[in-house]
């Protein structure tokens, strides 16, 4: 009986430093995971690269050597706490690289010899649109005395105050193949083939200014 008691003594105290060292082993595990190991060449000496999940840093930024070459571990403790199927970003001086990884345990680029082929995309142009001129007005100059090109918008009543206030005689334009005269100050009767076929105002269009 006492042999019995010993034995089983025994059997508890080998559960409990089995459950003992699984305990312990576990977390020892976890820390010691391998990183994904994240690194490129051709790339600017002295640029820095950065790594992050879903803008979450993933530690401080790496300096580009004098060679090209950049290196950086991402490991599990690392600030951005990266699991398995991650997508990490990088960073060329702080610029949003097009290039991501997915992060695994012991994970490197799919291509050994060139690493990852950071690039930035380049910054697209600013598009500045012309100001359209002023309603009621003319673009170019006009000449004091004699005849001027210039372009017009705005409506028939805006082209006599305009043109009135550059002492014009009259302004013509060109419709449909046939050339259309206005006369600045004239009665409305004079100008109703003008005004009818412009009936819309004028948008930019070009002018014969007699002054």
């Amino acid at each position: 009986m006492t042999a019995i008691r010993r034995l089983a003594g025994l059997g508890l105290a080998l559960v409990v430093c089995a459950g003992l060292l699984t305990a312990t082993a576990a977390p020892a595990a976890a820390q010691q995971a391998a990183p994904y190991t994240a690194y490129g060449v051709g790339l600017r000496a002295g640029a820095m690269i950065g790594a992050n999940i879903g803008g979450r840093s993933c530690g401080p930024a790496v300096a580009v050597t004098a060679t090209g070459t950049w290196l950086m571990y991402i490991a599990v403790s690392s600030p951005c706490s990266p699991r398995a199927g991650d997508v990490v970003s990088f960073t060329v001086d702080g610029q949003a690289a097009e290039q991501t990884v997915t992060w695994s345990e012991g994970g490197a680029p799919a291509n050994a010899a060139a690493g990852i082929a950071l690039t930035v995309a380049a910054p697209k142009p600013t598009v500045t649109t012309a100001a359209a001129p002023a309603a009621g007005g003319f673009t170019g100059s006009i000449s004091p005395s004699g005849v001027s090109l210039a372009s017009f918008t705005g409506t028939t009543a805006q082209l006599d105050t305009a043109g009135a206030a550059v002492k014009a005689t009259s302004i013509s334009a060109t419709l449909g193949g046939k050339v259309l005269t206005f006369v600045v100050g004239a009665p409305s009767f004079v100008n109703t083939e003008f005004n009818t076929a412009f009936a819309s105002g004028l948008q930019g269009t070009l002018v014969i200014v007699k002054t």
